[in-house]
């Protein structure tokens, strides 16, 4: 059977019919720092996108990789195929 002349017709249907989403982005400052909230999904994130290299400029390396340690102190390892 040949169904290359129905594929083409619902692909060309298709291309005229577009898809839309709205997110309602809002930006402001949270102790001084700039974050993005959107209502949509309800959450919040930093406005910095290169924040840990910001992070690094601003405080030092050493001070960075201390803070990210002390803050997450265990470690998870899960057996896996990579392991020896």
């Amino acid at each position: 059977m040949n169904y290359h002349k129905p594929l083409l017709s619902v692909g060309v249907l298709l291309s005229f019919t577009t898809l839309t989403a709205e997110a309602a982005l809002t930006a402001g400052t949270v102790g001084g720092q700039s974050v993005v909230y959107s209502s949509v999904s309800d959450i919040t994130w930093t406005g910095d996108a290169n924040l840990l290299g910001t992070l690094e400029n601003t405080l030092g390396f050493n001070t960075v990789v201390n803070a990210i340690i002390a803050a997450n102190p265990t470690v998870h390892d899960t057996p896996n195929a990579f392991d020896t």
